[in-house]
């Protein structure tokens, strides 16, 4: 017990040839610090698994704000408000809106799971939506081909994801917009 006091806490009691009462305290007392350390490299493993997830959460929120808008876009006669108050949790919830030849395009989307691997599907899904939308003018076009390249990248995981799609012509102030869930 003293060794161990000392710091020593590999040290165990040794079982004596005629000492039945003390080897039964000594076993005793053996089995209590083996389980002791067990218990302490559970809680230092815990403490690590814990430390490791928060700083997964950590990247997975700078992944979600990074696919926010940081600015609105400078339109005469349009205003566009926007702003996000985040879950507990992290996932891939994002928003997306960008103008091209004289019309703006916008884009809701939820995840359907939280986490760093929400966060990294939205970060796809925004550049799938981002290349086919400045690529292509029809909106029908643009959400089959974001649909179908997403759905190749996220079945394995059974992951999906709910959009909602618009297209708003500055000039006509017509807008057209999709629903869909992908």
């Amino acid at each position: 017990m003293k060794k161990i006091k000392e710091g020593n806490l590999d040290e165990r009691y040794k079982k004596q040839k005629f000492g039945f009462e003390i080897n039964y305290i000594g076993n005793f007392f053996n089995n209590t610090m083996d389980s002791l350390i067990a218990k302490q490299r559970e809680i230092e493993k815990e403490k690590i698994e814990k430390q490791r997830y928060i700083g997964e959460m950590e990247i997975a929120e700078d992944i979600q704000i990074s696919l926010l808008p940081q600015k609105s876009l400078d339109v005469k006669d349009v205003d566009i408000s926007f702003g996000n108050l985040f879950a507990k949790e992290v996932g891939g919830d994002f928003y997306d809106f960008f103008l091209k030849d004289g019309k703006i395009f916008f884009v809701i989307v939820d995840i359907a799971t939280k986490g760093i691997l929400a966060c990294l599907y939205a970060l796809n899904l925004r550049s799938i939506i981002r290349s086919y939308a400045l690529t292509f003018d029809n909106l029908d076009e643009i959400i089959i081909k974001t649909n179908n390249l997403f759905y190749k990248d996220a079945k394995e995981k059974s992951m999906f994801a709910t959009a909602f799609f618009g297209i708003y012509d500055i000039k006509s102030k017509n807008r057209s917009e999709e629903h869909t869930s992908e």
